[in-house]
């Protein structure tokens, strides 16, 4: 089946970068949808960042490259999503992974279960977002999670749903239940899965002495 060829540009969102500025002129220049990643730290939020680029645009499409899933529960995750989705007037498209990076688990205190864990939540998260967003009242008890009436959106809402990740079994499971297969390439973090350190203001203690760094990081904006 064939489709349009898209243009769309990844907002860094990083402190120098003025997310909603970049999208109107990402608007304004003809690029088919602005897409905004997710890595915990001194930087905006996509979600809540993504439904203040749809208040100030009109035509351009929004979304996520992708959320960590593993992190969040799925129903107040299809919420969100339903709601930028209806605020945008049906601008918004939600793409999910598996999750990999090291320190953003340790920061948020939580322990990162291996590849294969992560990828069996991330495959019973996409069939509960899928079901949510197209409009169903979802009862089912799961590897993870537990849901009992759920319901966050009408039948007449189409939120596309995007899965980024890799490996066979997830691969297939993204093709029976999402809108949009995202491949994970290779090198998107160190091989100890250690990426940039935040951009803000760090301290270490040395021998009862402070020292402290800032970095800044530039916020460029990258076309794909």
């Amino acid at each position: 089946m064939a489709h349009d060829f898209r243009f769309g540009l990844a907002i860094a969102n990083g402190l120098s970068d003025d997310a909603v500025e970049v999208a109107k002129l990402a608007e304004a220049t003809g690029f088919d949808v602005a897409v905004m990643g997710d890595h915990i730290g001194a930087e905006l939020a996509p979600m809540p960042t993504l439904a203040a680029i749809a208040a100030a645009t009109s035509t351009i499409r929004l979304g996520t490259m992708v959320l960590n899933a593993d992190v969040r529960n799925p129903v107040q995750l299809a919420w969100e999503a339903a709601s930028i989705a209806r605020l945008s007037n049906g601008r918004f498209e939600l793409g999910v992974g598996a999750g990999h990076t090291p320190q953003e688990y340790a920061a948020i205190g939580r322990a990162q279960d291996p590849p294969a864990v992560r990828k069996r939540r991330l495959m019973e998260s996409v069939e509960l977002i899928s079901d949510l967003l197209r409009g169903r009242t979802v009862t089912r008890s799961g590897e993870f999670f537990d849901v009992t009436g759920a319901c966050v959106a009408g039948p007449d809402l189409e939120v596309p749903l995007l899965v980024g990740g890799n490996g066979s079994s997830l691969l297939e499971h993204a093709g029976r239940h999402a809108d949009i297969i995202g491949l994970q390439g290779l090198g998107r973090t160190s091989k100890t899965g250690i990426a940039a350190p935040c951009a803000g203001l760090q301290s270490t203690s040395d021998n009862n002495s402070t020292k402290s760094a800032t970095e800044h990081r530039t916020g460029s904006t990258t076309s794909s």
